[in-house]
Order: structure tokens, then C-alpha cells, then sequence
């Protein structure tokens, strides 16, 4: 949908709607704004501060590019006031689910032929993309943050997306590194892809990833599945972490047959797994999963109920 260009002095339903959208932005440090649909100071300043966040030019215009930023963000509010469709099943929610999947994968996922550079899009967040440069760019650190922020997760680690320390490059490498990761630099963000994932698909995710914990109980917005069997392309695939040695682990299910699933994972290994100099650690990209593996490490999926 084409969207209006507004900046200052604009007036109307689309002022409206995005002074809603960025009520909704988390990370923000200003106060909410009154859904007005009169374009002031004070949206002016809400318009900046997250135009700088995203780095695109602080200018207070927004034309396309901010629109595009603000998707998921809109997407919340049309949830909240518009009534879910009734009787939608969780089947063909789960094929918008994959749809959106494949959709990142495409736009950001690491192949064979993919290098580091400041030029490709392309995420692999255990990378730096020009290691000349003093900002040391993270490989692809806009479209993680993008991620980040449109799943709703801590403000802290959306902030830490767009660059990386030499430090991280090599603590990412080091298995038992999560510790100093999530205090210095990103968490495993495996889930927070699943949810940045369905809430694109439009699927009905209060809260995003910081209320994840909460969520995994409640029937309103997951049904849990233990039966391998009866998962279908787009369940969110949990790996425990509850068996010895366990891991935890969460991925979108493609395909399930012959005892096995086909997935999408954020945070994942790359296509050449054992090549670390080729970005293959913290990477979207496909992945397959035996039942005798995921009952060995105790999983469980989650399927989506209900349309935001």
C-alpha cells in the first residue's frame, strides 16, 4: 500500500496512524504521542528520534523508506482495532507463517556465495562486514535490527545490531561465549526471528518477544503440539534445552514428513557449517530435523491460533 509522504503541519488519518504505530515503538525515550492526526513538534520529535534509530536521515519527512520501517509497527495497530477474522485455521495461518519465512530468507539469508561486505544485505550476525572500518559495521546489522525491533525485543540488543567489537567477532565463535554475548553484544536471537516471523505473517503475537514466557502457556495464542505428527508448515519448532548436553533452539517448520521437518532458522549454522571465515555462525538459513533427534533433545512446537 502506497502511504502519503507527511512531515510537518500535515493533518489527518494517516497522521493519525502513525503517531499510533510509533506509540509503539519500544526503544523510544520520548513521551507517547496524542493520536491526533495533527503533525507538531512533538511528532516531529518522535519522527527523528526514530528515523536516527533506524539510521535513515533524521529529516522528519516520512516518505517510503519510513513507511517501509514502521510495517510491523502499523501492522499492530490495524491488530488492535480491527476485529480478528473469525474461523481463519491455524493451517492457513501457517502458510502465511512459511510465506514470510521464505520471504527473509530470501532478502537476508546467507548463502555459498555470500561474503562479508558493507554492500550485501545479507545477515551474519557473528561478522563484522568491514573490519577497516571504525564503526565496524555488523554483516546485514540493519535487517537485524529491523528483526529485532519489529519482534519487540529488549531495547538494548536492537540498539547493539547495527555494529560489532572485534571482541564479539571472536567471543561469537566460542560456544560457551553466550554469557558475555547477551551482556556485551546479542543474545541468540533464534526466537526472536520466529517471532519477528509471525508477527509479519500477521500472526496475533501480543506483546512480541518480550512476553514470550508468558505467551508458550497461553491457548489464545499458542497450541502446544508434542505429537510430531500433527505439525504443520508453519509451527514454531522449540528445542528444549531440557535433555543433558540439551540446547535451546527455535525454528519455523517448512515441511513435516517421513519422519522428518524441514525448517527456517534465525541464528543458525550456514551453508558451509564448518567454514567460520564464511559467516557461518548466526546466519538465516535451512535446516532439517529428524524426529529421533528433536525426541532426543526434547522438543515441542507451537502453533499459531488466531490473526492479529
Amino acid at each position: 500500500m502506497i502511504r502519503p509522504t507527511l512531515r510537518f503541519g500535515s493533518q489527518g488519518a494517516d497522521v493519525s496512524l502513525l503517531q499510533s504505530a510509533l506509540n509503539q515503538w519500544v526503544a523510544s525515550r520520548l513521551p507517547q504521542l496524542v493520536a491526533d492526526g495533527q503533525f507538531g513538534s512533538k511528532t516531529t520529535s518522535k519522527v527523528k528520534e526514530y528515523q536516527g534509530f533506524c539510521k535513515l536521515v533524521p529529516d522528519a519527512i516520512v516518505g517510503p523508506k519510513t513507511w517501509g520501517m514502521l510495517e510491523t509497527l502499523i501492522a499492530q495497530v490495524i491488530g488492535m482495532v480491527t476485529p480478528p477474522p473469525g474461523g481463519k485455521p491455524a493451517s492457513a495461518l501457517g502458510d502465511s507463517v512459511v510465506a514470510a519465512a521464505e520471504a527473509a530468507l530470501l532478502r537476508w539469508g546467507w548463502t555459498t556465495s555470500s561474503q562479508p561486505s558493507p554492500n550485501i544485505e545479507r545477515i551474519a550476525a557473528a561478522l563484522c562486514a568491514n573490519p577497516a572500518s571504525p564503526q565496524r559495521p555488523r554483516q546485514g546489522g540493519m535487517g537485524l535490527q529491523k528483526i529485532f525491533q519489529d519482534a519487540n525485543a529488549a531495547g538494548a540488543y536492537i540498539g547493539r545490531c547495527p555494529t560489532i567489537s572485534a571482541t564479539a567477532v571472536s567471543k561469537w565463535q566460542e560456544m560457551d561465549a553466550g554469557n558475555w554475548r547477551n551482556a556485551n553484544d546479542l543474545c541468540a536471537w533464534c526466537g526472536i526471528f520466529c517471532i519477528y516471523v509471525y508477527r509479519t505473517a500477521g500472526v496475533h503475537v501480543p506483546g512480541g518477544w518480550t512476553q514470550h514466557s508468558k505467551n508458550v502457556f497461553d491457548s489464545t495464542v499458542f497450541r502446544r503440539i508434542t505429537d510430531y505428527s500433527a505439525v504443520f508448515p508453519g509451527c514454531i519448532g522449540v528445542v528444549s534445552g531440557i535433555a543433558p548436553g540439551g540446547r535451546n533452539h527455535h525454528f519455523i517448520v517448512t515441511s513435516n514428513g517421513n519422519d522428518r521437518m524441514e525448517s527456517i532458522d534465525g541464528n543458525a549454522f550456514g551453508p558451509d557449517r564448518n567454514d567460520k571465515s564464511k559467516g557461518n555462525k548466526s546466519v538465516i538459513a535451512r535446516n532439517e530435523y529428524s524426529y529421533a533427534s528433536l525426541r532426543q533433545e526434547t522438543a515441542y512446537f507451537l502453533a499459531p491460533v488466531s490473526a492479529a
